[in-house]
């Protein structure tokens, strides 16, 4: 089966919204009052939402963010490379984004009975939904015709392009009580007598409260790296565990008979090695690819790693312990792959038509991760309101407190409406 020859940072390119001119930047944190500040790492999904329910409910607000204009990273771990946003508004910044909602089934196998479906489905999945700008997708085209001929089922995905600098990073600056640092990487997390000390190089910062929301990875090797060097050291060995990939899989689907049109998800539950769903992926393929299809697949993957400190580097990183075709998530892509071929087009005598590459070496396969999850997990290193077992005033609001998984949904989404959750929770008793 002939391959096609993308480069990694083709795959990566979205379309760059960046983090607009809603967005106002400060000099400086803003005082805070004894037992009313907080600082809050990050500035994506989670981080966003921190920062304004804090601010709205008149808590002297620090968010600290590494990046500046939304931008594509790759951090390399050992076995799996992650991709992250970097900038004011994280992922947002980077163009539309999927909010797909998970079905029960999926949820309720994954998910602690604490963060119940019905909870989820009638309060904070439809605030989030609305918070975020969500559109409808109306998927015509040549992907909608594949997909009908999938022996899966399949659903239109809710989806949006409106950036967190126009809704909920804005709202938070109109506060008054909220100040975005941008190009301020945090280094290093000491606790204090009464709440905690944040470094970022040359500059120092302190609060009452720390909100972890710097994803899944980072978030993590923070933490982690802030144990193994004895400045959170009572800080549970469960801190970096329970790490997953969300299944992710990416694939392009080489010779399409028709242009894609717009988002729809196949849902795969008959795969024989784990439930699976795919969706176009948000990803430019060069020109001279001709007419191809980029797409993610996801999978309830039971496969887990974790994220390690090492001493030599002095710092904290992904392990993934699976090679090649050794995880249920690769083998269930590659099935759903190929037999999406068939059913599309080589039953039907259309040979070269639609047919997928997963090429590692172009960045395709399970090779990269756009969706990091776990690594503090509720119910093992924090409670079910994102607060760290060992430190009462640390909470983590972010992809880090999610088993690994977002059950066949957007994770923009549940990561979204699950702070919105955690921040109900910690307001409910210290607003």
């Amino acid at each position: 089966m002939p391959h096609l020859n993308v480069s990694r940072r083709n795959l990566m390119q979205a379309t760059a919204l960046g983090a607009g001119a809603a967005v106002a930047l400060t000099d400086q944190a803003i005082a805070a009052p004894k037992g009313k500040s907080a600082i809050v790492i990050g500035s994506g999904f989670g981080g966003a939402v921190a920062a304004f329910r804090l601010g709205q409910a008149g808590f002297s607000t620090t968010v600290l963010e590494r990046g500046d204009i939304g931008e594509v990273t790759e951090t390399k771990g050992e076995g799996l490379s992650v991709l992250n946003a970097a900038g004011l508004g994280g992922g947002s910044s980077l163009g539309t984004f999927s909010l797909a909602q998970p079905r029960r089934a999926e949820w309720q196998d994954a998910y602690p009975a604490e963060v119940s479906y019905d909870l989820m489905d009638s309060t904070y999945w439809p605030r989030a939904r609305k918070n975020l700008g969500a559109k409808v997708s109306k998927a015509k085209g040549g992907w909608r015709e594949d997909v009908a001929a999938f022996s899966g089922g399949q659903a239109d995905i809710p989806f949006s392009s409106t950036g967190l600098d126009q809704t909920y990073l804005a709202w938070a600056q109109a506060t008054g009580n909220v100040a975005l640092l941008a190009n301020h990487e945090v280094t290093e997390i000491h606790e204090m007598a009464n709440g905690f000390e944040v470094r970022c190089h040359d500059k120092t910062f302190r609060a009452d409260y720390l909100f972890m929301a710097a994803g899944a990875v980072h978030t993590t090797s923070l933490l982690v790296t802030a144990r193994e060097q004895g400045w959170l050291p009572k800080l549970r060995a469960a801190a970096g565990q329970g790490f997953g990939n969300n299944g992710d899989f990416f694939l392009a689907r080489l010779n399409v008979r028709h242009d894609a049109g717009d988002d729809v998800a196949l849902y795969d539950d008959g795969n024989p090695f784990a439930k699976a769903a795919m969706t176009l992926a948000p990803a430019k393929l060069p020109a001279w690819a001709g007419r191809a299809a980029a797409h993610v697949v996801t999978s309830m993957a039971p496969e887990r790693g974790e994220i390690r400190f090492n001493r030599e580097t002095s710092s904290a990183s992904v392990y993934w312990p699976y090679g090649v075709m050794e995880t249920k998530g690769e083998k269930a892509a590659q099935d759903l792959a190929t037999r999406l071929w068939w059913e599309a087009g080589g039953r039907k005598g259309k040979l070269l038509s639609g047919l997928p590459s997963y090429d590692r070496e172009a960045g395709l396969g399970a090779a990269t991760t756009w969706h990091p999850l776990g690594g503090m997990v509720m119910g093992q290193s924090t409670d079910f309101s994102g607060r760290s077992l060992d430190y009462a005033n640390l909470y983590c609001v972010d992809g880090s407190v999610l088993p690994g998984t977002s059950s066949l949904g957007s994770p923009a989404l549940i990561i979204t409406a699950n702070a919105e959750r955690c921040l109900d929770l910690f307001l409910a008793q210290h607003a």
